[in-house]
């Protein structure tokens, strides 16, 4: 049976999420659906963009990535489907999407003409554009049939600069630094506040802060027993410093 994900910033407080299921399973009945979240800080592309890349990889093959944080709705960015080498993606071309093709490059990138919902609506496009092609892909239909090619998709700018990247819902900091072989590091500094690089939080006190390698692949920081993002009062994009092992 096909698999589509979905990822938005909708929340749950209102129907939206429910009806771009119904639209799927209306489509594509035998589709299973994923929730990858839905609580992506409103129009917050960047975030999003991180929980997709995130997420993705974990799932079989020929699944399809549906993500829909969308600011520009209506206006002049386009619609895009997509397929990797393990994946497909449907989403807007605003960079949402493009964290995840970083590590599942794109062998073709087309953008959304066919298999919508009649006259879609300029606000609702989880619904009336990427729900329907979601279940299009899910059912066989080749991207050559959704629309033209497109050679110029929006990438988003990464900084080179190590930083926080993404809070979760426990406060751990989640940084941009991957590990590399061969190198050790011995803690990592934010402001004044510094963290000893461990293997979990168990080797810390309570209330003590420690970084360790996450399960997302980034090295993370956390307060043991706390919420270390609002004990040290940083946000999204603050800057981080690493020592290495001597």
């Amino acid at each position: 049976m096909p698999l589509i994900t979905l990822l938005s910033d909708f929340g749950h407080k209102d129907p939206y999420v429910g009806i771009m299921k119904g639209v799927i399973l209306g489509l594509c009945p035998e589709a299973r659906l994923v929730d990858l979240t839905h609580e992506v800080a409103p129009q917050d592309v960047a975030e999003g963009a991180f929980q997709l890349a995130a997420s993705c990889r974990w799932f079989p093959e020929h699944t399809v990535h549906l993500a829909v944080v969308d600011p520009g709705v209506g206006g002049s960015r386009r619609p895009l489907v997509a397929r990797g080498r393990r994946f497909s993606y449907v989403g807007p071309d605003n960079g949402l999407l493009s964290l995840a093709w970083e590590q599942d490059e794109p062998v073709a990138v087309h953008q959304i003409e066919n298999f919508t919902l009649q006259t879609p609506s300029r606000t609702f496009h989880g619904r009336d554009v990427f729900a329907p092609v979601a279940a299009a892909l899910a059912r066989g239909v080749e991207l050559r049939e959704i629309g033209p090619p497109v050679t110029d998709s929006m990438r988003l700018v990464q900084e080179t600069e190590p930083q926080i990247l993404h809070i979760d819902g426990f406060g751990n900091l989640v940084t941009s630094v991957r590990r590399e072989p061969g190198r050790e590091l011995e803690s990592v500094a934010v402001g004044w506040r510094t963290a000893p690089v461990k293997e979990t939080f168990s080797q810390v006190g309570p209330g003590e802060l420690v970084a360790y390698w996450g399960s997302l692949g980034f090295l993370e920081i956390a307060m043991n027993g706390g919420n270390a993002a609002e004990n040290m009062g940083v946000e999204r994009g603050t800057q981080v410093r690493l020592s290495d092992r001597r």
